[in-house]
């Protein structure tokens, strides 16, 4: 047999690895250097705790990292320990075959160095930091910790704070007398108050303020640098007296109220033709090519600047925003030019400018889903987007999505085959037509300050269980949603019209319909004439470590087309040959979230909702009721695992899961997150929770909301769990332990601990948080 030498890929990846392992990182260290193996712990002595030092804290961490050769996960202070990224930069920099350059520039690194990340220079900028925040006196002290190499070594830093800087007094000289006598001292509206922390963001906050107070009043070139402060330290020991006055630089300009002149607004196509064509709309002359991309009407009716106008900075990032919403030009460009006319007045000439984008964009997107209820598959989907179908900024979207999922888990005891795993797919074709503006008479050509739209849709899926039941679904939709407010967003459905269809069902599935006839009523074939509001507000203050937000839904199905029916006419009412639904349903939502310091912070939230059938049926929609547990729920248990109540399935088979829904669900969560390393943090969860029926359903016993169980009925777990933030999302695993599950025997409370094959833990794979 003939011998072949090994192959050059191959020794070079042997070798690599050999010194990977076995060599010293003092062989890539030029002498009387020092590698930086990371950095050390920051000591703070003397932290007070106020607003302050927690915005201080979080700075000064980011001016004293510094990221080591191999840091894990994006970490300052934690590294992998190879070294084989110096030996390609030392032994590769001047290869000439492909495969040693295209080592050297994706794998290779040259070792950085303690006089690289200079220490001394880090904590003078740490200490700039403090005083900016008011804490002036405080020291910033590196410390080189080394290895017992002598040639490695850490950066650790001692922190002494001083007590802060607080505000004495405060003496605004302003003397700027705008058109509504706006009084810029006012302690209401102004962000410095006796007793503040004399800090820069503050000052930097109130020059914002008034700035932005005066550029809405037409003082176009006022800008925040020309506040001036002066800071009387010396008078009162500890404190400060600030004086705020207007900076000696200040321009005559930006003291002077400008007026809207003439607006000129330059269409562009794509192909950026000349501009052969104009005409005037509004007081706007508009120029373009043979025709605008937009009807002008759409777009005059989105500028909000108006000639003789006085100048509002408020009115310019309205125009920008609101043309921005069309989706069809790729970019706006707003400028200025001053103009002085001989009756002294100061006038803003404004030039316009935008051009069309391309009209479709077309998206691929191929998944691969591991769900908590132990079903995954591949998922496909092709999205097609036209834009500016009418010429009034308007949207249309084509997508196709196809799912194929198989579910595992059970297994049998003697062969280890499959049992019961259930092969599924889905296939959907969805149509939306999206306005950037309410279609409503009154509102019509009316822009919002925030993103409003209006929205039509029509949807076809068909869902096929192999071996169960093939379900076939079309759906109208209309969508109306508006945010009149900052945090503030309100989105209305007047009419969303769904058709259930059961095109096949096998004699496994009618079994188990039969021994549950709820059931095989919410299945039944029938029509979801709905109308619905849903309420959101959320507070948005970055310098806050609250944060609240508040959802609340609420919707009716069936109510005003049952008025269409005599009195005489028998139950259930039908719709083309199917009855409809009838119910009223709402939900609320409420999460708080508080940032105890820039590594630690505390979630919550508190989920309640209902559906209440009645009139033409009594149960309501499969698609419509609640169920609990999973990823973004009861954590310790797999999705559509528990209740309703402290019902359980006497005889599991693959289709238990269609049991375990309710017309009620209660829950409560709360969640630690601390950051260990760089953009890696774990967590610590308690989830609570369950959902009820509100009738009776002899088919599923204990499944009703009592008040003698209703403890024992909430399920109860806890978990650790591992997030990791790519910047663009958060990749989440969690692992649950089901503490508690619902039982009404009167046994022991964490009851889950008894089956030793099967034990009580969930493993959830996710992006995003759960909350």
């Amino acid at each position: 047999m003939r011998h072949y030498p090994p192959r050059p890929s191959i020794l070079l990846t042997a070798a690599v690895l050999l010194i990977a392992v076995g060599c010293s990182v003092s062989h890539y260290i030029p002498e009387g250097e020092t590698f930086y193996a990371g950095m050390g712990k920051v000591s703070i002595e003397s932290e007070p705790n106020i607003e302050e030092m927690h915005l201080a804290k979080a700075d000064v961490n980011r001016v004293l990292a510094y990221k080591p050769n191999g840091s894990l996960f994006g970490s300052s202070r934690a590294r992998l320990p190879f070294n084989y990224p110096f030996w390609i930069h030392q032994n590769l920099a001047d290869a000439t075959d492909p495969l040693g350059r295209w080592v050297y520039k994706n794998f290779g690194s040259e070792p950085i160095l303690i006089s690289t990340v200079n220490p001394p220079l880090r904590a003078q900028v740490g200490k700039q930091v403090l005083e900016e925040y008011g804490f002036f006196g405080s020291t910033v002290v590196p410390r080189i910790i080394y290895d017992k190499d002598s040639v490695t070594a850490k950066v650790a830093y001692d922190i002494t704070m001083s007590e802060p800087i607080r505000l004495d007094s405060i003496d605004y000289r302003l003397s700027i007398t705008t058109p509504d006598s706006l009084d810029l001292r006012d302690p209401r509206k102004r962000r410095l108050h006796e007793g503040d922390v004399l800090s820069v963001w503050r000052l930097e906050s109130e020059r914002q303020r008034i700035a932005s107070a005066l550029r809405d009043r037409g003082y176009y070139y006022f800008q925040p640098t020309d506040i001036h402060y002066e800071a009387d330290t010396l008078a009162v020991p500890g404190k400060a007296q600030l004086r705020v006055d207007l900076s000696r630089e200040t321009s005559a300009d930006a003291l002077r109220t400008w007026s809207i002149g003439d607006i000129t607004y330059d269409l562009y196509d794509r192909h950026r033709s000349a501009l052969t064509d104009s005409t005037r709309y509004d007081g706007i002359l508009f120029r373009y090519h043979q025709r605008p991309p937009v009807r002008l009407r759409f777009l005059a009716s989105r500028v909000r600047l108006e000639q003789g106008q006085v100048y509002n900075e408020r009115y310019q990032t309205s125009t920008v925003s609101s043309l921005s919403e069309l989706e069809t030009f790729a970019y706006t460009n707003v400028a200025y030019s001053p103009r002085h006319t001989p009756d002294s007045l100061s006038l803003l000439d404004v030039s316009m400018v935008s051009m069309e984008d391309k009209p479709y964009a077309a998206e691929l997107e191929a998944t691969y889903r591991l769900k908590s209820n132990n079903q995954t598959g591949p998922g496909l989907a092709l999205s097609v987007n036209k834009r500016n179908v009418f010429r009034g900024g308007e949207t249309l979207s084509v997508r196709l999505q196809g799912n194929y999922e198989w579910q595992t888990g059970y297994r049998t005891s003697d062969k280890g085959s499959a049992a019961w795993d259930i092969n599924s797919y889905l296939f959907l074709l969805s149509t939306d037509l999206k306005f950037p503006r309410l279609l409503v008479p009154g509102l019509y050509y009316r822009p919002f300050t925030y993103p409003a739209y209006s929205k039509l849709g029509l949807t076809a899926a068909l869902l096929s269980r192999s071996g169960f039941y093939r379900q076939m679904q079309f759906a109208f939709d209309t969508e109306y949603r508006f945010e009149p407010f900052k945090g503030v967003r309100h989105t209305v459905r007047p009419l969303s019209i769904s058709y259930n269809h059961l095109v096949r069902r096998t004699a496994a599935f009618d079994e188990a319909l039969e021994a549950n006839p709820g059931l095989g009523l919410s299945f039944r074939n029938q029509f979801i004439p709905q109308a619905s509001y849903l309420f959101g507000f959320e507070t948005r203050d970055p310098l806050s470590r609250h944060t609240f937000s508040l959802e609340a839904y609420v919707s009716e199905a069936g109510n005003l087309l049952s008025l269409c029916y005599a009195k005489d006419t028998p139950r259930p009412y039908r719709l083309a040959g199917s009855s409809f639904a009838q119910f009223v349903k709402g939900t609320l939502e409420l999460r708080y979230a508080y940032q105890a310091s820039s590594m630690i912070s505390l979630a919550s939230r508190l989920y309640s909702g209902a559906i209440y059938s009645y009139g033409n049926q009594t149960v309501a929609p499969y698609t419509e009721q609640f169920y609990s547990g999973g990823a973004n729920s009861l954590r310790g248990f797999n999705v559509r695992t528990l209740g309703p109540g402290a019902y359980s399935p006497p005889n599991p088979s693959p289709l238990s899961f269609l049991d375990r829904t309710g017309d009620l669900r209660l829950e409560a969560n709360l969640e630690l997150r601390a950051k260990v390393v760089g953009d890696l943090e774990v967590a610590t969860f308690v989830d609570a929770g369950n959902v009820w029926l509100l009738r009776q359903d002899p088919s599923r016993p204990d499944a009703t909301l009592t008040s003698r169980y209703f403890l024992r009925d909430v399920a109860l777990s806890t978990g650790l769990g591992v997030r990791y933030d790519l910047s663009m999302l958060v990749v989440r695993l969690d692992l649950g332990v089901a503490l508690h599950r619902p039982d009404r025997s009167g046994g022991a409370y964490f009851n889950t601990f008894g089956d030793k094959k099967n034990l009580p833990l969930a493993l959830h794979l996710a992006v995003g948080y759960p909350f």
